[in-house]
């Protein structure tokens, strides 16, 4: 059987066992995980970052590693919990320095890339990926402001739901 990504990246994380990933960690795993495939077969440096982050090892911002603890709080496969977590995060926001707000943009700014191409297929969610999508870039613009405009876009639903 052909080795995966994800298989080597987790071999090569055993064996060096990093206390995070930088740069020169980020060329050393892609070195490994590149010489463990099939000719040919891509590796893109995205896909790596992806798996990376699926893990618990700090990775380095530049590299489009988010905060440990935000992981995962921002799923865009529940775009109701979704919306929910946005507003968690804007309260966070408010209360947080300089460098966590930088963490929690980063966040948001990876959640909204992640969704970009589901809305470009059909799906029987649309309208609910369309509200995540309004709301990720009103958090972006505003974080500040996100919790009022859910609350506002909330009430308006329900009124809508009431008059058809």
């Amino acid at each position: 059987m052909k080795p995966s990504i994800r298989s080597l990246l987790a071999a090569w994380i055993e064996a060096e066992q990093p206390a995070r990933i930088d740069r020169d960690a980020f060329a050393a795993l892609k070195r490994a995980v590149a010489a463990g495939l099939p000719q040919g077969r891509r590796l893109s440096d995205r896909y790596l970052v992806d798996l990376l982050l699926a893990t618990d090892l700090p990775v380095e911002r530049s590299l489009g590693g988010i905060a440990v603890d935000l992981r995962g709080r921002l799923h865009t496969s529940r775009p109701d919990e979704a919306l929910d977590a946005l507003a968690e995060l804007g309260r966070e926001y408010e209360a947080a320095g300089a460098e966590r707000r930088r963490d929690l943009r980063d966040a948001v700014l990876r959640a909204k890339d992640r969704l970009r191409p589901r809305l470009a297929r059909p799906s029987a969610d649309a309208e609910a990926l369309e509200r995540l999508w309004q709301g990720l870039l009103t958090w972006l613009e505003n974080p500040l402001v996100f919790a009022p405009w859910l609350a506002a876009m909330r009430k308006a639903k329900a009124r809508e739901r009431l008059v058809n």
